[in-house]
């Protein structure tokens, strides 16, 4: 059976890396082996995918998440 896609709405200004509990919904876990979801799972386009793992990427280095 498909999984059904989670439509989120999110904008540029919403991605923030200080927006921590945001951020943790578009990750499978939490600590250092947590991945970030591809875009298929939970519905975001490309280019918003895209600057979602460079947001979490940075709060990763600033030890946020």
């Amino acid at each position: 059976m498909k999984k059904k896609k989670r439509r989120i709405d999110l904008s540029e200004r919403d991605l923030n890396p200080l927006n921590t509990d945001l951020l943790r919904r578009f990750t499978s876990g939490e600590g250092k082996a947590a991945k970030i979801l591809p875009h298929y799972v939970h519905g975001l386009p490309s280019n918003l995918q895209k600057k979602l793992a460079k947001t979490i990427k940075i709060a990763r280095q600033l030890n946020l998440m």
